[in-house]
């Protein structure tokens, strides 16, 4: 293998003027050199991509891309595609890498011959770090980082797909589902960890994650909830074609009742309809048609969740009476 391997950074970008020189100057800083940063602009507006073209004339191991908006996973999908790495990794061009984490990332994956290796996080807002989120020092097999991403609760293994390096051959024939608006890395995640055979999680907190205000997540939309509902029937798929479901159905089950959970809780948070129960009846009633349940099944699925006592509280009001689960919302919640 080559003793300084090429790594390809794949960087999907749409109108980020304010956020991206920040994440461009930390690849400046890395002190692995070795690197190719695929800088795919998905159809910006604003003057995010002449200053991606300033940074490609000062160094050129700045590629960029432009291409019609047409969302993130095919922006990366694009992005893979372009890559000549032996390892590819996914940064958000809102956020920012310690000057190290090339360095340390790849020696985990030498020292420990990893397809995947992980580092920790930290959430940054304006003022500066709000909670780190560590990862021991250690390696895990795949099955075990699939229980890890479907768990609801603060875990070693995340869902997410940027702070992380794989090698580029475990990549091959996997994409980012374009359809989906919304989970689009639990899918690709899964399926990354069910074609490896190694896995590594180093315990330096290398990735530095931007709080924004506006996030996606304080909002519900009905594309939204299909696209959720969409990433969940895939995922089973993929669990049940790699032989896998029945030793993580209890933790699919968890991850399937909280994301509908928060789909729910999202309507008496943010929806502005006219009738809040009455859309929350309707969505309740699609979840359930979706994945089959009555509420006798979803009840005794629930009952076999991780999910803490609370939420399990909600769900079950969620899915017996909808107006119950307001009155429970109010008091969990508010």
């Amino acid at each position: 293998m080559n003793i300084s391997p090429l790594i390809s950074v794949v960087v999907p970008i749409y109108n980020m003027e304010h956020y991206i020189s920040q994440c461009l100057d930390s690849f400046l800083k890395q002190t692995y050199r070795n690197l190719e940063i695929i800088l795919v602009d998905d159809g910006s507006t604003d003057n995010t991509l002449d200053l991606l073209k300033k940074f490609a004339f000062i160094d050129d191991r700045f590629n960029v891309f432009s291409i019609p908006n047409k969302g993130v996973s095919n922006a990366r999908n694009f992005g893979i595609a372009k890559c000549n790495g032996d390892y590819i990794s996914f940064v958000d061009p809102d956020d920012w890498l310690e000057p190290h984490f090339y360095e340390l990332m790849l020696s985990s994956a030498v020292k420990n011959n990893s397809d995947i290796v992980k580092c920790g996080i930290k959430f940054c807002n304006e003022s500066g770090v709000v909670k780190t989120r560590y990862s021991k020092d250690q390696k895990i097999t795949p099955l075990d980082a699939v229980r890890e991403i479907l768990s609801t609760s603060t875990n070693n293994y995340s869902v997410v797909c940027w702070d992380k390096i794989y090698k580029r051959k475990i990549l091959d024939n996997i994409n980012f589902h374009p359809n989906l608006t919304r989970g689009e890395d639990l899918p690709f995640s899964i399926e990354v960890a069910l074609n490896s055979t190694s896995i590594s999680l180093v315990n330096h907190t290398l990735y530095n994650y931007r709080l924004r205000d506006g996030g996606y997540s304080r909002s519900y939309s009905d594309s939204h909830l299909r696209s959720t509902l969409s990433a969940l029937t895939i995922i089973k798929n993929l669990l049940v074609n790699h032989d896998v479901y029945n030793f993580v159905h209890r933790n699919y089950i968890g991850r399937t009742t909280f994301l509908c959970q928060e789909e729910l809780k999202k309507i008496f948070y943010f929806y502005e309809g006219p009738n809040k129960l009455d859309k929350a009846i309707e969505v309740r009633r699609y979840i359930m048609d979706t994945f089959g349940y009555n509420k006798l099944n979803y009840c005794a699925y629930l009952t076999y969740s991780k999910l803490p006592i609370s939420k399990k509280l909600y769900c079950f009001a969620s899915f017996l009476n909808v107006r119950f689960a307001n009155f429970i919302f109010q008091r969990l919640y508010k």
